[in-house]
């Protein structure tokens, strides 16, 4: 990818309506994929400072669960019947392991988890 696909894909997600959170994230993303290819066009251009990059803004709070309620909802998952604890405990460390909204877990599919490379697509 280019700076000119970069500028394109920003221009599309502001002309989509994406909230600038969103178009951060999705842009952090691209750039973990792009770096583990060898493709530093994005970390060169935060460098750079001459693209107009979307920036998280800041004053609002972050609620994050405490390591107590982590371990709390994981505890629960053990007293779940037959198989169903397991499967929420995959989806609880993909969510935490991946950063992914809880819609974007719930849309997942089968096909979207590359366990030989340990991704989620």
């Amino acid at each position: 990818m280019s700076r000119g696909d970069i500028e394109a894909f920003l221009i599309w997600m502001k002309v989509q309506g994406l909230q600038v959170s969103t178009r951060v994230k999705y842009l952090n993303i691209l750039e973990a994929y792009l770096t583990s290819w060898g493709n530093n066009i994005i970390r060169e251009l935060k460098a750079d400072k001459t693209l107009h990059l979307p920036i998280t803004p800041s004053g609002g709070e972050i609620r994050a669960l405490t390591l107590g309620e982590l371990q709390h909802l994981l505890d629960c998952t053990y007293k779940m019947p037959s198989d169903r604890g397991q499967i929420m405990r995959a989806v609880i460390a993909l969510g935490f392991g991946t950063g992914c909204r809880p819609k974007e877990i719930l849309g997942a599919e089968v096909r979207d988890v590359d366990v030989k490379r340990s991704r989620f697509c």
